[in-house]
């Protein structure tokens, strides 16, 4: 599983190796960094053969679709300022929609 983030602020501080803990609504989950790759864009980011749709957006159907959803987030100006990164984590157990 894969997070994807704008590369800035605490997201660009991050090492392999270090233990974060995610957030959604009212669960949280700690999980350690494998890696960390840089992307100018978030469609760069889903369409790299590693770090495909299914693998980063799973409940998301389309290509269009998932950068959609990560432009709901982040304005486009801010995306080309700082690219964008995706931190694979080990052990990932739950999705959140």
């Amino acid at each position: 599983m894969f997070e994807g983030r704008l590369n800035r602020g605490s997201i660009k501080k991050l090492k392999v190796g270090e233990i974060i803990t995610i957030k959604c609504k009212n669960n949280s989950v700690k999980k350690m960094i494998k890696s960390i790759d840089h992307f100018k864009n978030f469609k760069d980011m889903l369409t790299h053969k590693e770090y495909s749709l299914k693998q980063t957006l799973p409940y998301v159907n389309t290509l269009e679709e998932g950068v959609k959803l990560y432009n709901t987030y982040y304005t486009t100006d801010k995306i080309e300022k700082y690219g964008v990164v995706s931190i694979r984590l080990i052990n990932p157990i739950w999705i959140c929609i």
